[in-house]
């Protein structure tokens, strides 16, 4: 008799369920597959691009190369999102749906060879270089969905599973010009595999370069399509995000007063799955006088799954496809990694950005714990002024002139918040600072690659915003010792390394 397993997954308003961003919640620190790490989003500054806007959210980070064999894959049974508002109220308006999945080559037999006189399948991804553009060599394919959900939610939200609302397929254009990276379908896109070693892949950035493809995106009314193509990628990067990190998390066991360069990235040798779309702004539905868009990433998984005693390949369970879980969920960064209580941050995942006043998560930034720690275990003096204004204009509403929607239907929320009309900056010109060093078109005015959000989180913390008569720390260069800047990243689409 086959044994089967029923896990189901229920999130209600009650504490303590789900999460992302790190491992900063137990949830996702159990299932890094659907951890959100990083978000950004920006106007894109490669050369004749800035009537687009690019935005990559990166899932399961703290990858490492070496790990093979099956080194890392998003869930084939989640459903990757990126969320778009574009009329303030904290709703999302366009969703853009990613769903993966993998297959063995061969006809699901996979590859084989001849040992001795049995015919045995071989352990590894590959059999060969396959950089030759021979993908007979490869053992498995990857390859994604993109579903488009338009001027509604994307799900019909409910106190228990979220009933899943359709969209329509993006097809590619087939401008694919090696037939050996082509899609098998127009509404299918492939993802490279992993740089395994110089064996299996003499030039990795050549190779990944492939997987770059043009979308069609259909106007509002769907009676035709945008003028110019959006872009998109998705597989594995070198882990974008640089930062010094560990000493905080040991009650601040670290000198954030020290040098700027005076610390080692802990996330140098790491990877993380990427997913990369560029937009044409006339593509978005933004209003030209309230050009603010809001952007987040969430992770949901079915709330029902059955394991099975006997699986197969990419067959190890069935799962429902009606009903979902949102398990992950990143705008600003730091957000729940480093202000949401310990005890809320699976609940902060599970919830919209809608819910956030109503589920009281907005007096964990108004009241920070995080610079009180700071200066029971340091020397620094945290800012006295509360509630803290300015870090709600920092995580939840934007700045007045910047990024703050003035429409009716404002709604304060952890939401990326990017004015689509501020002039991206170009790449030698970008300050790591973003806006507290001048420079308009970076974090919080939405976030590139090359802003340094750890430095800029601990300054605003400790009061960057405030008058020095509260906030004795303003003018302090905090660090955390690792710079980051835009050349460390590709001068345009998809902006991230491979590693």
């Amino acid at each position: 008799m086959r044994l089967f397993i029923i896990i189901i997954l229920i999130l209600t308003n009650q504490p303590g369920c789900f999460a992302s961003s790190h491992q900063e919640s137990s949830f996702v620190a159990l299932n890094p597959a659907i951890d959100a790490t990083d978000l950004y989003a920006f106007t894109s500054y490669e050369n004749e691009k800035s009537g687009y806007i690019t935005i990559i959210a990166n899932y399961q980070g703290l990858q490492d190369s070496f790990a093979g064999p099956n080194y890392f894959l998003p869930d084939s049974s989640a459903l990757y999102e990126i969320k778009i508002d574009n009329d303030g109220d904290a709703v999302e308006d366009l969703t853009f749906r990613f769903r993966f999945k993998q297959k063995l080559v061969n006809e699901n037999q996979g590859l084989t060879m001849i040992v001795g006189d049995q015919e045995i399948s071989i352990p590894f991804i590959n059999s060969g270089s396959f950089f030759a553009l021979d993908r007979s060599k490869l053992n498995r394919d990857l390859s994604y969905s993109i579903e488009l959900i338009r001027n509604k939610p994307s799900y019909d939200y409910g106190n228990t599973f979220n009933q899943i609302r359709d969209g329509v397929i993006l097809e590619n254009f087939a401008e694919v010009f090696i037939p050996e990276f082509a899609p098998p379908d127009q509404k299918t896109y492939l993802v490279p595999e992993y740089n395994i070693g110089s064996k299996s892949v003499a030039d990795y950035n050549s190779y990944a370069d492939n997987f770059i493809y043009s979308i069609k995106i259909p106007k509002k009314n769907k009676k035709s399509l945008c003028e110019d193509p959006a872009r998109v990628f998705a597989g594995p990067r070198k882990n974008s995000f640089k930062a010094n990190l560990g000493g905080i998390f040991d009650l601040v066991n670290k000198n954030l007063e020290s040098a700027e360069n005076s610390a080692v990235d802990e996330f140098s040798d790491k990877n993380v799955f990427s997913i990369a779309l560029e937009i044409p702004k006339a593509c978005l539905d933004i209003n030209e006088d309230q050009p603010i868009i809001g952007v987040w990433t969430t992770a949901n998984l079915p709330a029902r799954r059955i394991l099975s005693n006997k699986p197969k390949f990419n067959r190890a369970s069935f799962t429902s496809t009606k009903d979902y879980v949102q398990v992950s969920r990143l705008g600003n960064p730091f957000v729940n990694q480093m202000l949401i209580g310990f005890k809320d941050k699976d609940l902060f995942n599970a919830s919209r950005p809608r819910q956030d006043s109503s589920n009281l998560f907005t007096n964990y930034i108004l009241y920070p714990a995080l610079a009180s720690l700071i200066q029971s275990n340091s020397t620094l003096v945290a800012p006295t002024a509360f509630p803290r204004v300015d870090l709600e204009e920092l995580f939840l509403t934007g700045f007045s002139g910047l990024n703050k929607y003035t429409g009716s239907q404002k709604i304060s929320a952890d939401v990326l918040r990017l004015n689509t009309a501020t002039a991206p900056t170009a790449k030698a010109s970008q300050n790591r600072l973003g806006v507290l060093g001048g420079d308009n078109a970076g974090w919080p005015n939405g976030r590139r690659p090359g802003d340094d959000v750890t430095d800029i989180f601990l300054r605003y913390l400790m009061g960057a915003n405030l008058d020095i008569s509260v906030a004795p720390e303003k003018n302090n260069p905090l660090t955390d010792g690792v710079l980051t800047n835009a050349n460390d990243y590709l001068d345009g689409f998809p902006y991230l390394r491979s590693n």
